[in-house]
């Protein structure tokens, strides 16, 4: 916890104080992540530089392979001159793009440049590129990206590429074409340190308005360009790119020495335990040592990622040193035998400070979010103590300030990073369950292809043995309860993640895994009326005695109105004959459930069709006649949907009980719209027997008159006025409204008439003529039977006895 006062946000802004000081290097947990992170930090060193240009790394300098004369040509233009003059750049930047900070740009599918000697001189230069850069042996592409012009006044401030074209951009190429210019220095900052770059581009040599010159930067590196004092400076930018055959490889980085020194230290850590006395020794005051016992290692991407590029290249998005030590890692890692390897994950970390009570007390929050290392997201952030469950490895020799700060923060509103995480084989069930979550766990393993069934089964088995370990010691009867929310212990899971493990569990043949399944995830779907389906294919791979304890108890733990729909829709799905009695039986009770909490939300069902046809569809009568008693019983009001979406599944083919049903059902619903529209269009009376109350003469006015509404006032408070409407009620004999609200002297009575032309009502009329014709022609009044019974046609039989008269 931290404290919200003053005196301890200036002395400690840091929040990560339980951990270490910021100022300390971070120092990894045992001798193996320790050797994993110094050979990794020699990757760094040795495995291509982050920005030079040329032979002089502190200024760029002439090129002398690309020709002075490039043939630069700008679409609509023409033949671009070099220097630029005042008069060309007039011409040219009216076609140009303003930037930020003054500089026009021009994207690459209007500039050429057509001189030959130009490309013939640029491959030749890519290659002395790609080896400075570490991609030794691999053809680097420079792709033109665009074109730049600074004048006088512009300037880049700090900022940083996040295209990144899938993973395949590892650096920039930037080549300035002569130019006449003062200022305009290009910065580039290596990330994890103070280090920077300059390049002047030849002008302290006085060489910049005759020769090209360039500078290379790894992709993702911050840079800015000072500001142009005076002339113009003309820049080609291109994207130095990996091969398409190696977007998803990435390029090759570090010896065969060193992937077997790497693969050596990778195989230590499954046996690795505690750490050594010297070890604790050697660590810097601060530093937190011990090992977990979860035998990770974490290697936090230097560069940043966004979730789109992970999302949608998984580690092809890594660039520059990220892509270079996971190539390392993933190469040591292919070395050692399948059962020895290393399993890795991406993960999102995140920490953020919460206020915490009243008392100006805040707390720590920390959530990881994993995705497998091509990028398929394997659930949503669950918690998990980040900063003490993983163990880092620190290359770089940074300090936890240096990696664990956002960019230019200065304050530590939140954190987030992404990382690359792996563990040994032999503790993957044990590290993902822990670590990850059973969601993103098992969403893992749905990952693999194909999915391994053997370590499904036992990662629920563990879950099993968890849940009666857990089990409160006296059992108690379960009761059906009402909820639509999660609950705080169940995870979200979409419904394709159900779709993967309902496949997998009916590949794996274990009906004992669908319980588990429903007790521990199925509660986290929001579509579950969309994963029926997937219930009947599980139906028709198990028994139905297998599966039916756990979908039914699954079902019954469901709201009550979607209890009743998640049933229905189950039965339309089986093929089963047993399986669909049984389900439609169940659906009928929840239905007898559903009824005394809401008839309306029952009436208004869109699956009441669908459970009048199943009950009609059902071997069991008692399906149909408890369906048949539940409408007979709801109010007449509400029984327009239940008629209307019941006979769309009555025709010759049903019994004659199951049409003269209907037939009763709807002949109760046209009385009540007939006595409905009869008390709509009673005209508006009124009778006072007892004039003597104050304000008679105004009340009889308001009644006689054409206004539907009428307010006294001047009453002290809202008892008198609440005394007043009571005083009223119980003089006048009409349809009337009468209310009382405000306070004290705006305490008022609201007389409003209800009846006759004023009846809210009156706009259903039209509505409900419309509706008694549909049913006149559905079930006509002079085919009825006295007996209540229908024809084969779904029409009733004439009967002797009268029937009401519609009133229009």
């Amino acid at each position: 916890m931290w404290s919200d006062s003053e005196d301890e946000e200036e002395a400690d802004p840091w929040p990560f104080s339980s951990f270490g000081d910021p100022d300390d290097k971070l120092v990894p947990r045992g001798a193996a992540r320790q050797q994993i992170s110094d050979l990794l930090g020699r990757v760094v060193r040795h495995g291509g530089e982050f920005s030079f240009g040329g032979a002089a790394p502190t200024f760029g300098v002439v090129a002398p392979t690309l020709p002075a004369l490039s043939g630069l040509t700008v679409k609509d233009v023409g033949h671009v001159s070099v220097p630029l003059l005042k008069e060309d750049v007039e011409e040219l930047v009216g076609r140009f793009t303003k930037q930020g900070g003054g500089g026009w740009e021009l994207p690459a599918d209007q500039v050429e440049l057509t001189n030959p000697a130009w490309r013939n001189e640029l491959e030749k230069l890519c290659t002395t590129i790609a080896g400075r850069l570490g991609y030794k042996q691999i053809a680097l592409q420079a792709e033109l990206s665009k074109l730049l012009v600074y004048g006088k006044g512009s300037r880049l401030d700090k900022q940083q590429d996040t295209d990144n074209d899938n993973g395949r951009v590892v650096a920039t190429l930037v080549v300035q074409l002569p130019s006449e210019y003062e200022g305009g220095d290009l910065v580039v900052f290596e990330g994890g340190s103070d280090k920077q770059f300059r390049y002047d581009f030849g002008k302290k040599d006085s060489t910049a308005a005759f020769e090209p010159h360039y500078a290379v930067y790894v992709a993702g590196a911050q840079r800015s360009v000072e500001e142009v004092t005076s002339g113009y400076r003309l820049v080609v930018v291109y994207s130095l790119v990996l091969p398409l055959e190696m977007s998803s490889l990435g390029a090759k980085s570090g010896s065969d020495l060193l992937r077997m020194q790497l693969s050596e230290a990778l195989k230590k850590l499954e046996d690795e335990n505690a750490v050594t006395t010297e070890e604790e020794d050697e660590a810097e005051e601060g530093d937190s040592i011990d090992d977990n016992g979860n035998k990770s290692i974490v290697l936090l991407l230097s560069k940043h990622c966004t979730r789109r590029n992970i999302e949608s290249s998984g580690y092809g998005a890594l660039s520059g040193f990220d892509r270079d030590r996971f190539q390392a890692l993933s190469g040591a890692n292919d070395l050692l035998p399948p059962e020895k390897q290393l399993r890795f994950y991406i993960a999102c970390l995140k920490f953020w400070i919460i206020d915490n009570g009243r008392w100006g007390e805040k707390e720590a929050t920390e959530t990881a979010t994993w995705y497998s290392i091509s990028g398929e997201k394997l659930g949503d952030g669950n918690k998990l103590e980040w900063t003490e469950e993983l163990n880092f490895l620190n290359p770089g020799k940074e300090t936890r300030k240096q990696l664990w700060m956002n960019p230019d923060m200065e304050a530590y509103p939140g954190y987030e990073r992404y990382a690359l995480v792996g563990w040994p084989q032999a503790v993957e069930l044990a590290n993902s369950h822990a670590l990850m979550g059973e969601v993103a766990a098992i969403a893992s393993i749905l990952t693999e292809n194909p999915v391994d069934s053997n370590k499904l089964q036992t990662f629920f088995k563990t879950e099993m043995d968890e849940e009666e370990e857990t089990k409160p010691s006296t059992a108690s009867a379960y009761v059906p309860y009402p909820r639509t929310a999660l609950k705080k212990d169940e995870t979200p899971v979409s419904l394709a993640f159900c779709q993967k493990l309902c496949k997998a569990i009916a590949e794996a043949g274990d009906a004992t895994l669908i319980e588990v399944f429903f007790k521990k995830l199925f509660g986290g779907l929001k579509e579950k009326r969309e994963f029926v389906p997937l219930l009947a294919t599980l139906v028709r791979k198990f028994s139905w005695p297998d599966v039916a304890t756990p979908i039914l108890n699954t079902i019954d733990r469901q709201s009550y109105d979607t209890r009743m729909g998640l049933a229905l829709k189950l039965t339309d799905a089986l093929e089963d004959v047993d399986a669909r009695t049984a389900v439609t039986l169940f659906a009928v009770e929840k239905a007898q459930l559903f009824f005394p909490h809401c008839q309306n939300d029952l009436s208004s069902s869109a699956d009441v069709g669908l459970l009048w046809k199943l009950a009609m569809d059902c071997p069991d009568p008692k399906a149909f006649i408890e369906v048949e008693k539940l409408f007979q019983r709801m109010d007449a009001s509400l029984l327009g949907p239940v008629v209307k979406a019941c006979s769309e599944y009555i025709d010759a083919t049903r019994s004659a009980d199951q049409r003269a049903a209907l037939v009763s059902i709807a002949s109760t619903w046209r009385r009540w719209l007939v006595a409905e529209i009869a008390d709509i269009e009673k005209p508006f009376t009124w009778e006072i027997p007892d004039a003597g109350f104050p304000g008679s003469a105004a009340v009889e006015a308001f009644l006689c008159g054409p206004d539907s509404r009428f307010f006294i006032r001047d009453f002290t408070g809202i008892v008198p006025a609440r005394a007043h409407s009571a005083l009223l009620r119980g003089k006048i004999k009409a349809r009337l409204e009468i209310t009382e609200s405000g306070r004290g002297r705006d305490a008022r009575v609201k007389i409003e008439k209800a009846g006759g032309k004023f009846d809210e009502r009156r706009k259903n009329v039209k509505a409900y003529k419309v509706e008694l014709e549909r049913l006149a022609q559905m079930f006509p009044l002079d085919a009825e039977v006295s007996d209540g019974g229908a024809n084969a046609t779904g029409k009733k039989r004439p009967r002797e006895e009268g029937d009401v008269v519609v009133i229009e």
